[in-house]
Parts: structure tokens; sequence; C-alpha cells
């Protein structure tokens, strides 16, 4: 298909949406008027879902972003059903998929573009509503556990003491699935990634900046994207100490390697491992 969309079901499922043509069968206007219809607002009440910012916190990768993720090159075709086979087995084993990391600079910038709950967000001037956000969120931690941690560093960033936030959270970790996911350690690593200042006049050890490179390429969601300027603020405080400056510059160098976008020092000069042609030589 020309155009491709990733929607989470109301269990483990994901839903492989193709479209033949970008147009606007899946616009946000027209999901919008749908949503307002009789029949479709019935139907998707059965399902739990009672308004817009409900139904978008199942999309998880927006139109456009598939062609820019590493895939694996095998193809399920009717011929060559290896997803069938590989999906049975997971089955029995008691396995699950996820899908491939969207942390690279252009599944970002796409994503950024096309993300559905960020379009919505743009009719309030780029803020969701607090009913919106709270509708989203709690949806969202419905689901999906890695969704619902980013959601809440995304919440707690802005607002580390909103009542609404930490009742969500106590509500979700009473879930055992999610209990690992939702920890203190990974929410404070995730609301370092939405806030380059949070790491401003602090030590940032260098398993610290190689925690928050795992987590950026792990959560990293379209519709809460990090701030890829905070990312390279903890490796930039990480290279601040002598004794383990050249690890930190090496750490830097390999997370952009892997998530792209990274560019220089947030004083504006490249990376301290690209300012002198002597240690290249």
């Amino acid at each position: 298909f020309d155009s491709v969309a990733i929607w989470n079901a109301l269990g483990n499922d994901f839903l492989l949406i193709g479209f033949a043509a970008d147009g606007e069968v899946a616009g946000l206007d027209r999901i919008v008027r749908r949503v307002r219809t009789p029949s479709i607002a019935a139907g998707l009440a059965r399902c739990g879902i009672e308004n817009v910012p409900e139904l978008l916190a199942h999309e998880l990768v927006p139109r456009g972003v598939v062609p820019t993720l590493e895939l694996g090159k095998q193809v399920h075709t009717l011929l060559h059903p290896i997803l069938s086979d590989q999906a049975a087995r997971a089955f029995f084993r008691g396995g699950a998929g996820d899908l491939p990391s969207r942390a690279n600079a252009r599944s970002a910038q796409v994503g950024s573009t096309t993300s559905l709950i960020l379009k919505f967000a743009e009719r309030n001037n780029g803020e969701l509503t607090r009913r919106a956000h709270e509708r989203f969120a709690s949806e969202t931690c419905e689901h999906r556990p890695e969704q619902c941690a980013v959601v809440l560093a995304a919440w707690f960033a802005k607002d580390p003491d909103s009542e609404a936030g930490l009742r969500l959270l106590q509500r979700t970790r009473r879930h055992a699935e999610f209990r690992g996911v939702l920890g203190d350690e990974t929410i404070q690593t995730l609301m370092d990634l939405f806030d380059a200042s949070r790491s401003s006049g602090r030590d940032v050890s260098l398993a610290e900046a190689q925690r928050a490179t795992r987590a950026f390429a792990r959560f990293y969601h379209h519709s809460a994207p990090f701030d890829r300027t905070a990312l390279r603020a903890l490796w930039e405080r990480c290279a601040q100490v002598p004794e383990r400056a050249e690890q930190c510059r090496s750490g830097f160098e390999a997370a952009e390697q892997r998530l792209g976008g990274l560019g220089a020092w947030l004083d504006g000069s490249p990376p301290p491992d690209k300012q002198s042609p002597a240690r290249n030589r």
C-alpha cells in the first residue's frame, strides 16, 4: 500500500491499516465527523471509547512512518506466509511481537507531521485541553505499558505535581504487566528526555546517559515525542568530567549514529570528538 498506519486494538493485537492513497480517507476531520455519527459512536462505546482523544490513543505509528523504519527483509505473502507460521509458534510459546523503534530522526520528523493526536492538539494552539489530555492518557494506559510510561512522563515533565497524573500512575501500577515499566527510575529517565534544562547544572554519569539513550530508542512515541536536544544535553553533561570525557564522546557518537539528528553541543559547537583534528589522526 502507498500509505500505512499501525493502530492498537483493545488487547495485544496490532491493526495494520493500508490505504490506496493518502487522500482524506483517514483525515482528522473525517474521523471527528464519523465519531459523532450515532451508529459509529455506539460501536465505539461498546469498546469503551467515548470520544476522539480516546480513539486517537490507539494510533501507534502514524501514516508515512513505516517506510522510514528498519524492517526485516522477509515479506509475508500468500505463497510465503512467514507471519502465519511465526505468529502461531509464538502463540503457543506465550511470546509477543513488538514494533521496531521509531526513534530515528526521519521517522520522528514524519510522525510529527502526521500524528493524529498532534493534529488534534493543533486545534487548541498545540496543546490538548485538560479534559482531552486526561482522556487520552487514561486510554493509553489501559492498553500499552510503554506508551503509557511516555505519556505520563511527558505529563509530569510539564506538571510534576499533577494530582490527576499521579492518580493515573498509581492506578496503572496495580496491573502486574505495567508495574515493571512504570517504575520511578524509568519515569524519571523519560522525563529527562522532554526537557534539556532538567540536566542543567548536575553531573550525569556515563551509565545514566547510556540508559537515557536506550530509553529514547525503546520508548519513542509519536504522540509525545522526546526532545532530541534533551538527550544531547545529557551526553554533554556526561562529557564535562575529564576522567570520562572520552567515553562520553564515544557514547554520544554511537547514540547519534543510532538515532540521528542529535547535532552539535548546546553551545553551538561541534561535539568535542569532532573539534580537534589531532584526535582523528
